[in-house]
């Protein structure tokens, strides 16, 4: 088993006890209480508030918009993003940020409506983490619906990109995380309609799904661009995403023996009735329904199996 992937077994397998340890953290003092001062600056897109010192904040400010100008130009150049201010908040330590939203958060882009989206990052936030929480946000700029392997695919995918080391006016976008290829590779990926479903909760199991969403992601950019617009279109349509992959990727999804359920929430989604007070997850009688929209594909599948 490869070092990485037994790195991963062994901190999963400790998690228990770390996040014990962690829901005793307390939240950083104020700075009438020793704690340290707060700034905010102010860009175009951002709007940074931080206990950083005043370089440190001005790096992080600069990385954003950099990073921006080349997500938007080198991924969704035909897609209209409007113009808005995005709240971060850059912390000084992990530890800090952990203090707030737990261990297995090392960044947050937080987005619940009808409160606005805002974009929680630690240290300098020149690192991976803030490209892929800004990656988030501007995605759901693009495509307000989307289905969550896309989602952490385009992030991850994009999270790499950096200046190019011969050329400081270029970036570079797409290029491989190490540490993401070798789980994909030993690890065993996810399969294709696992990844078309909901995001796991085991961490073992999500870091399989992230991994087999960014190579997904990767290859579809690389050598299936055209059919990969076809996809974001139909996102944007509000095409069920399940229905929006088996339309752009027929291929894939037959070669895979994917079933695909055209929509998960037919008959559920925007019936008030039929959903909790918060309109997202379904009452029991909403949950008939959606056992009805699974046992309709499964049963075509068990006479196929039967046949």
């Amino acid at each position: 088993m490869d070092a990485f992937v037994r790195r991963l077994v062994a901190a999963a397998a400790v998690l228990t006890t770390v996040t014990a340890v962690a829901s005793c953290a307390t939240v950083p003092p104020c700075p009438a209480k020793g704690g340290r001062s707060w700034r905010e600056l102010t860009t175009e897109h951002f709007v940074l508030r931080t206990d950083l010192d005043q370089d440190d904040a001005v790096r992080v400010l600069r990385t954003l918009e950099e990073t921006r100008s080349a997500m938007l130009i080198g991924v969704w150049p035909n897609f209209e993003i409007q113009a808005q201010s995005t709240p971060v908040f850059a912390l000084d330590s992990t530890a800090e940020l952990t203090s707030y939203t737990g261990p297995l958060s090392s960044a947050k882009h937080q987005y619940a409506p009808p409160f606005p989206a805002f974009i929680l990052v630690p240290d300098r936030g020149a690192g991976t983490t803030v490209k892929h929480e800004l990656a988030h946000q501007l995605g759901l700029q693009v495509l307000a619906a989307q289905p969550p392997w896309f989602s952490e695919g385009i992030a991850t995918f994009l999270q790499t990109i950096h200046p190019d080391s011969q050329d400081d006016a270029r970036m570079v976008i797409g290029d491989a995380d190490p540490d993401l290829y070798r789980l994909f590779r030993y690890a065993a990926p996810t399969s294709l309609d696992e990844l078309l479903g909901k995001m796991p909760d085991s961490p073992i199991e999500r870091a399989r799904f992230y991994a087999t969403s960014w190579v997904l992601v990767h290859y579809l950019y690389n050598h299936r661009p055209e059919q990969l617009r076809d996809f974001e279109r139909r996102l944007g349509r509000l095409q069920p995403a399940p229905a929006a992959f088996r339309a752009a990727f027929p291929d894939l999804a037959q070669k895979n023996h994917a079933a695909l359920i055209p929509f998960l929430l037919e008959g559920v989604g925007g019936h008030a009735d039929l959903n909790q007070g918060d309109q997202i997850h379904p009452t029991a009688a909403g949950h008939k329904i959606v056992a009805e929209n699974v046992w309709r594909v499964l049963a075509l599948l068990l006479k196929k199996e039967g046949s």
